[in-house]
């Protein structure tokens, strides 16, 4: 194991102070560079930084919620349910396989599709694992769904779909990101609202998880997570911060289209 302050892992979620969580199986990882913590710094560092990262950029800017050329994000699970994708069988992905580290890839999927955007060589009419498959690759992350997946992959297979990624810290962070209309990409531990959920609904693991958030509204979160495969659900805030406030991670991926 690397113990340098900011360590490559490959089988597990690493926090910005470089502590390891337990990995386990059919789960993603998630990763900060010395990189994505100076986004927090500052615009100008965020700029500068932004083609190493895939296009990272600082800053919300002061835009309206809905802007023009915006869609409105889903407020509620049922509206959630037209974009969403399992990364294991279910009616939401039914040729998926069964034991996958796709949680990244089909996060940034479903961000996507939200958005009004397809990754390249994929058409609308596609279905959820190709988008997943597609992605996986767009990312840099190959074609072997059980490698590990990282941050900056995301904001690679968001940019070479046209998205902004925006890196996102604490609670107040997201809150703005979704105000804004912008779906946020988050890494974390399931492992405080998994009991929602019947044990065939929700396969139980403990760490290094990605999910996808769609909006806020009275302190509750439209979730969309692939390893459910009953579909989106909300969560509370105190829910969201344990989530990703887990070995004080507290990091994200705010998305938006690159005309907003």
């Amino acid at each position: 194991m690397n113990n340098n302050l900011f360590p490559s892992m490959s089988t597990s979620c690493v926090s910005p102070l470089g502590f390891q969580a337990p990995g386990l199986g059919g789960t993603d990882t998630c990763q900060w560079s010395p990189e994505e913590e100076m986004f927090g710094m500052g615009a100008d560092i965020g700029h500068l930084l932004g083609g190493l990262m895939g296009g990272c950029e600082s800053g919300m800017g002061a835009s309206q919620p809905w802007g023009p050329e915006k869609r409105p994000m889903p407020q509620s699970p049922a509206q959630a349910q037209q974009n969403f994708m399992s990364q294991i069988p279910s009616k939401y992905n039914p040729t998926a396989t069964s034991d996958n580290r796709n949680c990244g890839p089909a996060s940034l999927a479903m961000a996507m599709k939200t958005l009004g955007v397809t990754p390249p060589g994929v058409n609308g009419g596609s279905n959820p694992q190709q988008w997943i498959n597609a992605v996986r690759q767009d990312m840099g992350a190959g074609s072997n769904q059980n490698s590990d997946t990282f941050l900056p992959q995301i904001q690679k297979g968001a940019q070479s779909a046209g998205l902004k990624s925006n890196v996102v810290h604490g609670i107040s962070g997201v809150n703005s990101a979704l105000q804004q209309g912008q779906p946020v990409l988050l890494c974390g531990d399931p492992s405080g609202y998994e009991n929602k959920f019947s044990k065939s609904d929700y396969p139980r693991f403990n760490s290094g998880h990605w999910i996808m958030l769609n909006s806020e509204k009275n302190g509750q979160y439209v979730v969309s997570d692939p390893m459910c495969k009953s579909g989106p659900f909300t969560l509370n805030q105190k829910q969201i911060q344990q989530f990703m406030g887990h070995d004080d991670w507290n990091t994200g991926v705010a998305l938006s289209k690159s005309s907003d």
